[in-house]
């Protein structure tokens, strides 16, 4: 599994009893990947910077490159991680 696919919370563990002895077992990878939550950071600042708009024309356009770019920082944000 690539750093980019792991959840950005550890595995959580619980314990079950087997024949009188409690055995820790790990619960299944879960929830938000780093990639996920990464470029949800990346959208969240870029959002924070959007200045009031005169006219909603072109409004979509901009959402969907908003998101294109929040999603190639958290890629590259990933790549430079894994060459460390």
């Amino acid at each position: 599994m690539k750093n980019a696919d792991k959840p950005i919370n550890p595995i959580t563990r619980s314990c079950q009893q087997e024949e009188d002895d409690f055995v820790n077992k790990w619960t299944p990878l879960i929830g938000l990947t780093k990639r996920e939550y990464f470029a949800g950071l990346a959208m969240q600042g870029l959002i924070s910077s959007f200045t009031e708009k005169v006219s909603y024309s072109g409004w979509v356009t901009e959402i969907e490159e908003t998101i294109k770019c929040a999603i190639y920082y958290a890629d590259e944000l990933l790549k430079q991680l894994e060459n460390k």
